[in-house]
């Protein structure tokens, strides 16, 4: 189980790896801010440029459920013969 520190420095570490492109709700210049400085634009963001920023980091955290299912896939495919 992840800890707080592990949970928040991943989504630290999310923030930085947003693309401009993906939050629409930032006009051209407020994008090219955000990608300058992603932590400093996040914490002085209005209330919806906010949300959207959050809705990015949120979409890139992994759930309790998904390594179960990535393990479980990684064993199928371990198991399939590739070389033919």
């Amino acid at each position: 189980m992840k800890t707080e520190q592990q949970a928040f420095a991943n989504r630290l570490r999310s923030l930085f790896n947003i693309e401009s492109y993906l939050l629409p709700e930032l006009t051209l210049a407020q994008q090219h801010a955000f990608i300058f400085d992603p932590t400093r634009y996040f914490i002085h963001a209005c209330d919806e440029q906010a949300d959207a920023i959050w809705r990015e980091i949120s979409k890139r955290q992994v759930t309790n459920t998904e390594p179960a299912n990535i393990t479980e896939h990684s064993r199928k495919f371990s198991q399939t013969n590739c070389s033919e």
